[in-house]
């Protein structure tokens, strides 16, 4: 294959190539081979990727445009755990010691039948806790 327009450039002059910002560098590591997708703005890469002919050759992975979600806000709060998840984080460790042989699935699946067997005024006293946490949280985000 003939890649008149590619040319390798020494490591000493990446920098300046970045700087000059005259096209883009590109990195093409070794048995791969570099494929132009023109840009339409009609159409996105993925889709265009998707309409490349089946070449039998290795292509990398693709970095795409991706755009930043300004809305996003840095002290977005973690929601407060609920009476099950309480009652889990509380006994988990206690029936993991007891039952080292059980696989994290087998434990959650154990978690939740002791929740269901357990006796009303203990989950009061949890949901009690959840509810508690819950008002803590509001009040230091207010």
């Amino acid at each position: 294959m003939n890649f008149d327009n590619f040319t390798p450039i020494e490591e000493t002059n990446i920098n300046s190539n970045i700087k000059s910002s005259n096209g883009i560098t590109v990195f093409i590591p070794s048995g791969y081979f570099p494929i132009l997708v023109r840009n339409n703005e009609n159409v996105s890469s993925k889709d265009m990727i998707k309409e490349l002919p089946r070449l039998n050759i290795k292509i990398p992975a693709f970095i795409l445009n991706t755009t930043v979600n300004t809305s996003y806000n840095e002290k977005t709060l973690k929601k407060s755990p609920n009476a099950f998840m309480i009652f889990r984080s509380n006994i988990c460790h206690v029936v993991k010691n007891k039952f080292s042989h059980l696989s994290n699935h087998q434990v959650s699946k154990l978690i939740g039948q002791l929740w269901s067997m357990l006796d009303p005024e203990v989950k009061k006293e949890y949901q009690q806790q959840a509810e508690n946490l819950k008002k803590d949280q509001q009040k230091q985000n207010n």
